[in-house]
Protein backbone atom coordinates (compact mmCIF):
# COMPACT_ATOMS: atom_id res chain seq x y z
CA UNK A 1 0.00 0.00 0.00
CA UNK A 2 2.95 2.46 0.92
CA UNK A 3 4.51 1.96 -3.04
CA UNK A 4 1.36 2.78 -4.23
CA UNK A 5 1.05 5.98 -2.27
CA UNK A 6 4.19 6.99 -3.61
CA UNK A 7 3.80 6.05 -6.98
CA UNK A 8 0.85 8.74 -6.98
CA UNK A 9 2.67 11.12 -5.43
CA UNK A 10 5.41 10.98 -8.12
CA UNK A 11 2.97 10.95 -10.92
CA UNK A 12 1.18 13.74 -9.63
CA UNK A 13 4.60 16.09 -9.26
CA UNK A 14 5.55 15.01 -12.87
CA UNK A 15 1.88 16.67 -13.83
CA UNK A 16 2.10 19.65 -12.04
CA UNK A 17 6.54 19.93 -13.66
CA UNK A 18 5.20 19.24 -16.82
CA UNK A 19 2.21 22.50 -16.77
CA UNK A 20 4.89 24.31 -15.20
CA UNK A 21 7.28 23.96 -18.26
CA UNK A 22 4.14 24.11 -20.74
CA UNK A 23 3.47 27.94 -19.18
CA UNK A 24 6.66 29.08 -19.34
CA UNK A 25 7.41 28.14 -22.47
CA UNK A 26 4.39 29.64 -23.80
CA UNK A 27 5.10 32.62 -22.10
CA UNK A 28 8.43 32.86 -23.50
CA UNK A 29 7.37 32.14 -27.34
CA UNK A 30 5.51 35.52 -26.89
CA UNK A 31 7.76 37.52 -25.71
CA UNK A 32 9.79 36.78 -28.61
CA UNK A 33 7.09 36.79 -31.45
CA UNK A 34 8.94 38.08 -34.92
CA UNK A 35 7.27 41.06 -36.74
CA UNK A 36 7.66 41.95 -40.20
CA UNK A 37 7.85 45.93 -39.98
CA UNK A 38 7.42 47.51 -43.40
CA UNK A 39 9.26 51.26 -43.95
CA UNK A 40 8.48 53.13 -47.15
CA UNK A 41 11.45 55.72 -47.16
CA UNK A 42 9.35 58.61 -49.12
CA UNK A 43 12.18 60.92 -48.67
CA UNK A 44 14.57 62.71 -51.49
CA UNK A 45 17.30 60.60 -49.30
CA UNK A 46 18.47 57.72 -48.34
CA UNK A 47 18.21 57.45 -44.28
CA UNK A 48 19.75 54.96 -41.97
CA UNK A 49 18.43 53.52 -39.00
CA UNK A 50 19.62 51.40 -36.06
CA UNK A 51 17.06 48.54 -33.95
CA UNK A 52 18.76 49.55 -30.61
CA UNK A 53 17.36 46.09 -29.22
CA UNK A 54 19.63 43.49 -31.59
CA UNK A 55 22.05 46.55 -32.83
CA UNK A 56 21.02 46.13 -36.68
CA UNK A 57 21.85 48.80 -38.98
CA UNK A 58 19.68 49.28 -42.08
CA UNK A 59 19.85 51.68 -45.23
CA UNK A 60 16.10 52.65 -46.02
CA UNK A 61 16.87 54.01 -49.93
CA UNK A 62 14.77 56.48 -51.08
CA UNK A 63 11.68 55.19 -52.55
CA UNK A 64 11.75 51.61 -51.32
CA UNK A 65 9.62 49.58 -48.83
CA UNK A 66 12.22 47.52 -46.77
CA UNK A 67 10.92 45.42 -44.55
CA UNK A 68 12.84 44.78 -41.03
CA UNK A 69 12.58 41.82 -38.17
CA UNK A 70 12.10 42.84 -35.06
CA UNK A 71 10.28 41.62 -31.74
CA UNK A 72 7.74 43.16 -30.64
CA UNK A 73 8.50 45.51 -27.69
CA UNK A 74 11.94 46.65 -30.41
CA UNK A 75 12.67 50.17 -30.75
CA UNK A 76 13.93 51.92 -33.79
CA UNK A 77 15.99 54.97 -33.95
CA UNK A 78 17.30 57.10 -36.00
CA UNK A 79 21.19 56.72 -36.82
CA UNK A 80 22.67 60.33 -37.57
CA UNK A 81 26.40 60.30 -37.98
CA UNK A 82 26.80 56.74 -36.73
CA UNK A 83 25.17 57.81 -33.32
CA UNK A 84 21.63 57.13 -31.90
CA UNK A 85 18.86 59.61 -33.18
CA UNK A 86 15.65 60.33 -32.11
CA UNK A 87 13.31 57.21 -31.47
CA UNK A 88 10.75 56.27 -35.35
CA UNK A 89 9.05 53.34 -33.46
CA UNK A 90 8.63 50.95 -30.71
CA UNK A 91 7.89 47.65 -32.83
CA UNK A 92 3.85 46.22 -31.84
CA UNK A 93 1.45 43.77 -33.97
CA UNK A 94 -0.50 47.51 -34.57
CA UNK A 95 2.24 48.26 -36.91
CA UNK A 96 3.25 45.68 -38.91
CA UNK A 97 0.00 45.50 -40.42
CA UNK A 98 0.27 48.19 -42.46
CA UNK A 99 3.60 49.71 -44.63
CA UNK A 100 5.10 52.78 -42.15
CA UNK A 101 5.87 56.33 -44.07
CA UNK A 102 9.09 57.17 -43.21
CA UNK A 103 7.58 60.94 -43.55
CA UNK A 104 5.07 60.11 -40.94
CA UNK A 105 7.85 58.62 -38.46
CA UNK A 106 9.74 61.54 -38.23
CA UNK A 107 6.87 64.04 -36.87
Amino acid sequence: MKVLILLGCFFIWQINTHVVYSTWYATVNIKQQKLDIKIKNDTTDDKEVINASSGGHYKLTKNVITTLKMNVGDKLYLLVKGKKGNLLLTASKDIAINVQLYSQLIK
